[in-house]
């Protein structure tokens, strides 16, 4: 029967009992007392001249504002990709006056772009002189010229008219209010509103006018379903397009 060989014990504990030929080791003598306080006395300086910048730089700056770092490019013309530059070149041409400086910066963005004028474009109405109908995913996107700022304000006041009564429709409206576009800081009048479909379902929809006697509009509509009975991607949508 084969042995099976194990290392001795004592070697597990002192490996200078496994090897008496190793010197053994002298144990080194504590310094004096004095000399060891002086020593930690003078560690514990130079660590605190060496941390003092840093702890400046973390503490003097506790009370300031954080001013986040932009992680989005500018929507500007040069940060535009291949399809959003086609996409602009594809829209601009049927856009012209007060109606293109309002589509402007939605015009790279958008798709299936038609004019009153097209075949399968929007029906123009009594009240408007011109009208585009675009498309952004399931999002409808009017942009109208009004024959006056009477007959636009006279639009948006149904709309508002739609907003009180309503609220059971799609429920989340919040009330009309003023609000700036995100491209330009002037304030205009904003309307949320909801109706009821050709096929009974509710659309949401939200209303801008730029207030003044431009008399343009612009109004996003898309199914309530469609947008999981909640407001928030309309809105959205609006504010960073807008």
């Amino acid at each position: 029967m084969a042995q099976t060989w194990s290392r001795p014990e004592s070697t597990w504990l002192d490996p200078l009992v496994a090897d008496p030929r190793r010197r053994r080791i002298e144990p080194t003598v504590p310094p004096p007392k004095s000399r060891l306080v002086l020593g930690l006395l003078i560690g514990f300086l130079a660590g605190v001249l060496i941390a003092a910048p840093t702890v400046y730089a973390l503490g003097s700056h506790d009370d300031q504002p954080v001013v986040p770092t932009p992680s989005v490019a500018p929507t500007g013309q040069a940060a535009l990709g291949v399809f959003e530059k086609n996409q602009l070149a594809l829209n601009q041409p049927k856009f012209s006056g007060d109606l293109a400086v309002l589509a402007a910066s939605w015009l790279p963005f958008v798709s299936n772009c038609l004019t009153d004028t097209e075949t399968g474009g929007p029906k123009l109405g009594s009240d408007m002189s011109d009208v585009v109908l675009c498309r952004y995913g399931n999002v409808y996107i009017h942009f109208v010229q009004f024959k006056s700022a009477g007959q636009r304000d006279d639009a948006r006041a149904y709309r508002e008219r739609l907003n009180t009564r309503s609220r059971a429709l799609a429920p989340g409206l919040a009330a009309p209010t003023q609000k700036p576009r995100a491209s330009d800081p002037a304030p205009g009048n904003y309307v949320e509103y909801a109706l009821a479909g050709p096929d009974k379902k509710p659309i949401a929809g939200v209303w801008w006018d730029t207030g003044d006697d431009k008399a343009v509009a612009i109004f996003l509509e898309a199914g309530y379903q469609i947008l999981g009975k909640s407001w928030e991607p309309l809105r959205d949508l609006w504010q960073r397009q807008s």
